[in-house]
């Protein structure tokens, strides 16, 4: 994992954004899509708001959530938070970060859904330092949208598609970005890690 660590600080200090595909193994990210959609059938999800208070503004954002607990006693959960708590004990260990803990939901956007340009980081809380997405999305195509729309700090923008297995992160307050409607539903996992 260090390799993927070490790509992923790259790509953040040299175009303000980290990708590497293949972040965790293909069984396993099939195996944390079945479990998103099962609890999808159950009705887990809500609709997801903005800022701290959470309120429901479906012009800026109209996707659905599900809150993992910190140290969720589901494998698939677990597992995943270990990859990604590595990632944070790398930065801490290589970057000096101060990084302490994350947080985490699965994200659900149903055909059509998107969340309009916005940064991760509250206005008046500042512990939101690096934002993590991992997809779980198989068999995406150019053609299925649902693209991440990241805004650079030199006025370019970059599309990312949403493929299975790919693992973006950039700093939580830096980037302004949005996520683009899909022709068919998109699932992710979305984390903060925080000071």
């Amino acid at each position: 994992m260090e390799e993927k660590y070490e790509s992923l600080i790259t790509g953040i200090i040299e175009q303000g954004y980290g990708l590497v595909d293949d972040f965790l193994p293909a069984p396993f990210v099939a195996q944390i899509r079945t479990y998103l959609l099962a609890q999808k059938a159950q009705s887990k999800f809500k609709t997801a708001g903005i800022g701290q208070q959470a309120a429901q503004h479906t012009t800026i954002r109209n996707d659905q959530i599900l809150w993992i607990e910190p140290h969720s006693p589901e494998t698939l959960e677990a597992r995943y938070q270990q990859a990604l708590m590595g990632f944070l004990h790398y930065l801490n260990h290589s970057c000096y970060t101060g990084l302490r803990s994350a947080e985490m939901h699965y994200a659900f956007y149903d055909i059509g859904s998107f969340y309009k340009m916005h940064v991760d980081r509250f206005q008046h809380d500042s512990r939101r330092q690096f934002s993590a997405i991992f997809y779980l999305n198989e068999n995406w195509a150019d053609t299925d949208g649902g693209e991440l729309l990241l805004q650079l700090p030199n006025g370019q923008e970059v599309k990312i598609a949403p493929k299975a297995g790919r693992f973006v992160c950039f700093r939580s307050h830096e980037l302004p970005h949005a996520v683009l409607p899909a022709k068919r539903a998109r699932l992710s996992i979305t984390a903060w890690m925080l000071k």
